[in-house]
Parts: structure tokens; C-alpha cells; sequence
């Protein structure tokens, strides 16, 4: 089986997930020609991941620590390199909870972006907790001062919450103006970058020298692909003709712990010194 397709799982306490996504998600899908790397950054029962790589297109490679999102991306697409001996026509980064509304999503993607010059794409992300379209996710290069504004909101957790509120509430008048048709996720054509829980890479994006080698732990890696295609003068697309389902868990809560504020405001602080 020729391999069109490869998509990088993270896997982080969530095996359950990761397994239900492969079957009824990903299987579920006419393409069959993918493979699929699963990083076990940390997991209850890793025997439950074990098992699925019965299968021969199925990969599971497990790191001796979480390396974080991006981290551990660039350490299965290595994995997998290293015992195929070569690069899919796509990478997939994805997450876990996602699902594909129309059963030949890969087939018409693949389809229409084989023979095109994008070297990384998204299409129209979903939101089910709060009916948003996550896509594009940044339209345009954002700003020193916005930058630096990020960094400082995130220097305290209590800040950063308060700022959520406003944002979330924001977000929600949004909404209703993206149900009149005028919001630019409708728009189709090049951004800057696109939303991290499905992110598509051309064989040409590492083929004109990007990875994944984000050196942040969590936090701003759309930024970091952002800037990777800015300075290797690569094309980001975003088309809103393919949609997808985010099942984003509520359950999680709206708002930061210190922990996290801390990773993001590193992850500024990183994107700051080392592309601005």
C-alpha cells in the first residue's frame, strides 16, 4: 500500500481516545492509503496502544518523557523515517478529538491538493463547544506589540483568566456575526497560520527546510509554523470547501492553570526572542 497519508497522534493520558479516533474516524474514511504514528507521551494502560500496532501501517513510538505537542511530532515523524526511509505527500498533525463529517474527506483533499504549490493547509475546524470556526486561525502576522502584550497578560495567572473572560465574551458576539455569512472563515486563500488541532504539511514543506523542531514545551506552535513559512517564503492555505468536527471537551474548564500560563507565557517569551 502506497502511503498518501501520514497522521501523528499524540497520545497523553488519553488512549481511549486515540483508539476510538483510529477506528471510527480515521477507519471509517474511504482512503486507506495512510499510515499512522502514535506518540505515547504518557498513557494509563500503554497496552491498550500496543495492541493497535498489530497492524502494519500502524506505528507507536514512545519517548522517555512528554515531549510536549510539537515534540513529540517531530519525534515520531522521525521515528517513522527512520523505518520507512521516507516522507508521506502529507504529514498530518492531529488531534484526538476530532471528527470527519464526510467519509471521503482524505480522498477529495487529496485529490485537490496533490498537484498544488500550498505547503501547508487547513480547511474549516468546527468548534462543538461553542459553534465557532476555529479556522483561519491567524490571518495575518501578528504584531511586536501584540506579541509583547501576550507576554505580559501571561506573567500572571489571574491576569490572563481575567483577560479569558473578556475574550470568551468576545468570542461570543463572534459567533452570532459568523452566522450572518460575513466572518472570514468563509474566505478562501493564503494566511499566515492555521489552527493546531489539524494541521496538513506538504512533502514540500520539508523539502524546503521546515520541521517541527519547536524548542517551547506547549503553547503558540501555530506561531512557530507561522514563522517557519514566513522565512522559508512557503504557502499557507486555508479552504473552507473541507470541514471537520473539533469535540472540544467542556469538561476541561475555560479557564488556565498556573502550570499552563506558565508554559504559554514561555512559549511568548520564546516566539519573541527568537523571530521578532
Amino acid at each position: 500500500m502506497d502511503t498518501k497519508y501520514v497522521f501523528i497522534l499524540i497520545c497523553y493520558y488519553n488512549e481511549d481516545e486515540v483508539v476510538s479516533f483510529i477506528h471510527n474516524e480515521l477507519g471509517k474514511q474511504q482512503f486507506k492509503e495512510y499510515s499512522i504514528v502514535i506518540v505515547d507521551n504518557g498513557s494509563h494502560n500503554p497496552f491498550i496502544l500496543e495492541k493497535e500496532t498489530d497492524n502494519n501501517h500502524i506505528f507507536l513510538f514512545t519517548p522517555e518523557k512528554n515531549l510536549g505537542y510539537f515534540g513529540g511530532a517531530e519525534f515520531g515523524l522521525l521515528k517513522y523515517t527512520e523505518v520507512k526511509f521516507e516522507l508521506p505527500d502529507f504529514v498530518v498533525i492531529s488531534n484526538t478529538d476530532i471528527h470527519f463529517e464526510d467519509a471521503g474527506l482524505l480522498n477529495l483533499m487529496y485529490n485537490k491538493y496533490n498537484d498544488r504549490d500550498e505547503d501547508i493547509f487547513g480547511i474549516d475546524i468546527l468548534s462543538s463547544l461553542n459553534g465557532q470556526h476555529q479556522n483561519p486561525y491567524i490571518p495575518e502576522r501578528i504584531s511586536r506589540k501584540k506579541m509583547e502584550f501576550f507576554l505580559q497578560i501571561t506573567s500572571d495567572t489571574l491576569k490572563y483568566n481575567a483577560f479569558l473572560l473578556l475574550y470568551y465574551a468576545k468570542n461570543k458576539l463572534k459567533g452570532i456575526l459568523q452566522k450572518t455569512g460575513n466572518s472570514a472563515y468563509s474566505k478562501e486563500g493564503r494566511v499566515y497560520s492555521i489552527h493546531g488541532s489539524f494541521m496538513i504539511f506538504a512533502k514540500s514543506y520539508f523539502l524546503k527546510g521546515g520541521n517541527f523542531s519547536y524548542d517551547s514545551f506547549l503553547f503558540c506552535e501555530e506561531i512557530f509554523i507561522g514563522e517557519v513559512a514566513r522565512i522559508k517564503k512557503m504557502n499557507v492555505y486555508y479552504d473552507p470547501s473541507f470541514r471537520i468536527i473539533h469535540r472540544e471537551h467542556s469538561t476541561t474548564g475555560v479557564f488556565k492553570k498556573a502550570r499552563d500560563v506558565k508554559f504559554m507565557h514561555e512559549s511568548y517569551q520564546y516566539i519573541l526572542e527568537n523571530y521578532y
